[in-house]
Parts: structure tokens; C-alpha cells; sequence
């Protein structure tokens, strides 16, 4: 649509991880086809806030096996952020994905900050990106 001409890639922030089927209020890769989706949110905190671990994995293996480049987001509420358990608690959610997958995009999102007037500090950025580059080639 817009990529040849603006260096543009459209990208879904919901999918549902199958080819076309009957699933209410879902996109299948069909569907994405159509529209020349390329890219993947997969985990926003909004929507792992409505499902388990093991969709948001589904969701990964499909979009991984039909090539599209995935943002995979992770981030923490403020209760893990102020028990020290923030890097844990990142592993954890990190651990169902393939982190070798050459069109992963690892995108950090410190719950505790959306909407809230919490801040992240940037000393707490740096540390989650150190972490983050030590699992991955970055």
C-alpha cells in the first residue's frame, strides 16, 4: 500500500493465529494478506491482560512461521517493578519466544508508566536494554 513510496510497513496490533477460519471479531493471515500486513504486535499489555501465555506463544510460532516481522512486547506492573523482580519477571515473558528470530523486534513497555504519570527512569530503561542485549545478538 504505502511501503514502496514512504519507506512505510503496515503492521496489526491483534491477529488471530490461524489462516481464515470463523473467529469473530479476528484477522486471520488472510485477512492480513489482503491488506498487506507485514508486521505483528504481539503482547501489548492490553492484550495480555486478556490472555495466557500459552495464545501469546501461538501467536508468536504462527507469525514467525509465515515470516512477519513481529514486535513482541514486554514490561512489568509497578508491584514487580518495586519487589527487584523487573528482570525476572522480563525473562519469564521472553522464555516462550524464539529470540533468535531475525525479524523480532523487542519492544519494552513499563506498564507501571501507561497512563499512570509514572515515569520511567532512564536508569531503569538502560538496565532492562543491557538485559535485554545480553539474550539476544544485539
Amino acid at each position: 500500500f504505502l511501503e514502496n513510496e514512504n519507506n512505510f510497513i503496515q503492521g496489526a496490533q491483534n491477529f488471530y493465529p490461524c489462516v481464515n477460519g470463523a473467529f469473530t471479531g479476528e484477522l486471520g493471515k488472510e485477512h492480513l494478506d489482503e491488506f498487506g500486513i507485514k508486521c505483528v504486535l504481539i503482547g501489548h499489555s492490553e492484550r495480555r491482560a486478556l490472555g495466557d501465555e500459552e495464545f501469546i506463544k501461538a501467536k508468536f510460532d504462527f507469525a514467525k512461521e509465515h515470516g512477519y516481522k513481529i514486535v513482541f512486547c514486554i514490561g512489568e506492573n509497578l508491584d514487580t517493578k518495586n519487589s527487584g523482580k523487573t528482570l525476572e519477571f522480563l525473562k519469564k515473558q521472553l522464555e516462550i519466544i524464539d529470540l533468535n528470530y531475525e525479524k523480532l523486534i523487542i519492544a519494552y513497555e513499563p506498564i507501571y508508566s501507561i497512563g499512570t504519570g509514572v515515569s520511567a527512569q532512564a536508569t531503569d530503561i538502560a538496565k532492562v536494554l543491557e538485559f535485554l542485549a545480553s539474550l539476544t545478538k544485539a
